[in-house]
């Protein structure tokens, strides 16, 4: 019932960021001030909040002088700075999930008489947010880590990566099967991310990764993966790169 949980979880807020990706927040999800990428740490968040698997941000928070910091940007306007948040969730003794955590990090305009700071678009901005499962899990000790990285880069350059990423090498399903000769199967998109008994799951993932990726132009592929890392990444991984103020 743990795993089930835990892969409710994860898949919901996998299904939200994908979606997210082309749908604007309603205002009262958001806040109006900001990074690029605020609205998105702040709606998953508050999705993972309200999967109640967790014990909240005071059972464990972020040491003070890693919550938060901030320095003048180089080469802007005066009063411009680039700021960093962290914060983090525990999950519940008994809950599938160990830890949620995000580092966010936006460079942001000094505030209008009228207004809080807002987002310098042409700049660095960053949101890393990763979702732990509980390594106590019986039966089931590897499960994959949720991981979420939006980078927009000055230039207007923005890489988006979110998996579901494999913490051992991932088996096949044609693990313990003979090929027939000649073919030609991409093993790559046979890999099985998580125990054959939670299948329904992956056919989730797929689905996901099928409309966002291959049955959409709106998130291309982002190039070759380095064999090195391959391993990393699961067939299902949105890797993706894009360019320009409408991006």
């Amino acid at each position: 019932q743990g795993r089930r949980r835990w892969l409710d979880a994860s898949s919901l807020l996998a299904s939200s960021s994908a979606n997210s990706a082309s749908t604007s927040f309603g205002d009262d999800e958001i806040s109006n001030s900001g990074g690029i990428y605020r609205p998105f740490a702040e709606y998953a968040w508050t999705r993972l909040k309200d999967t109640g698997l967790f014990d909240g941000e005071g059972a464990r928070p972020v040491p003070k002088d890693l919550a938060s910091n901030s320095s003048p940007a180089r080469g802007m306007a005066e009063g411009t700075e680039v700021t960093i948040e962290v914060r983090s969730m525990v999950g519940r003794s008994s809950g599938p999930i160990r830890l949620a955590r995000y580092a966010l990090l936006e460079t942001l305009a000094p505030p209008a008489p009228t207004s809080d700071r807002f987002a310098v678009p042409d700049a660095i901005h960053v949101l890393n947010l990763v979702v732990f499962p509980s390594p106590n899990i019986i039966g089931c000790p590897a499960l994959p880590v949720l991981g979420l990285d939006l980078v927009t880069l000055p230039g207007m350059k923005h890489l988006i990566a979110i998996d579901f990423q494999p913490v051992l090498p991932l088996p096949s399903k044609s693990d313990g099967d003979e090929s027939e000769e000649g073919d030609e199967t991409n093993i790559e998109t046979e890999r099985i991310v998580l125990p054959k008994q939670y299948g329904e799951f992956e056919a989730r993932l797929a689905a996901l990764h099928r409309k966002h990726c291959v049955e959409s132009d709106a998130l291309p592929w982002g190039g070759d993966i380095p064999e090195f890392a391959r391993r990393f990444f699961s067939p299902y991984a949105v890797w993706t790169r894009l360019a320009g103020e409408e991006a």
